[in-house]
């Protein structure tokens, strides 16, 4: 005959617990968040990328998304901008502290050493998306419905590799870049630091950004810097 194995609830409690205790293994325990961990050279590089990022953002107001009409702005006062300086190193510390790195080898950038492809694809993806969000998002079209195909298209883009990289923190990564992105620019349009003319449209929904498609943009930095790391990504095996 055989064992007949009864599941109380408190057997199910302790199923519960343990499938718990092993989801934050996977998701904490493995990855190291220690911020002083990173090479000094990786922060360095990140300056390199914020320094190239303020050259990016030119592809914004060829398109006449954003202009920098006020020389006061602490963003036009040097050659290159503070902000984005300032920002991709945040960027970068926010990824460790939230994501973490896997593995012993640490790459140029402070995460797993990465090729020449898969640096070519994070910057071609990420210029892509700066091309796509500015020209649908520009003043000619803000009043139809291209800048809701923008963020359509951008999303679905972003899918795949939030997808893949689910069993990690890397979604909540791309939501805390996202919602922090938006309200820097809110405030600091608010301030009249620098200006979106393609607000009031209904892509802005009542505010100073064009909020439809802004934080989806900033969901895909947040996968640039997964990609400049080392992460996974969707089409890396057919690169590589």
């Amino acid at each position: 005959m055989g064992v007949q194995t009864s599941f109380t609830p408190s057997t199910n409690r302790a199923v519960y617990w343990h499938h718990l205790i092993m989801a934050v293994d996977v998701l904490l325990l493995r990855a190291d968040r220690r911020v002083d961990r990173r090479r000094p050279a990786a922060y360095f590089a990140w300056l390199l990328v914020g320094a190239l990022g303020s050259y990016v953002d030119k592809i914004h107001e060829h398109f006449g998304v954003v202009a920098y009409r006020n020389q006061e702005w602490v963003g036009n006062r040097f050659p290159v901008s503070p902000i984005y300086l300032g920002a991709t190193v945040g960027f970068f510390l926010l990824y460790t502290l939230v994501v973490g790195h896997r593995g012993r080898s640490q790459g140029f950038f402070g995460g797993k050493p990465i090729s020449l492809r898969d640096l070519a694809f994070a910057h071609g993806s990420w210029i892509s998306a700066y091309v796509i969000s500015g020209y649908l998002g520009s003043p000619s079209h803000t009043h139809g419905v291209l800048p809701w195909a923008s963020a359509i298209l951008l999303g679905l883009w972003a899918l795949p590799d939030l997808w893949a990289a689910r069993r990690t923190w890397m979604p909540l990564y791309a939501l805390a870049l996202a919602l922090l992105g938006v309200a820097f620019e809110w405030t600091a349009t608010h301030q009249g630091g620098f200006a979106y003319p393609v607000c009031p449209s209904p892509a802005c929904l009542g505010a100073t950004v064009p909020v439809v498609w802004l934080g989806l943009l900033y969901v895909h930095a947040a996968l640039y810097v997964h990609r400049m790391l080392g992460g996974k990504y969707l089409f890396k095996r057919h690169i590589t």
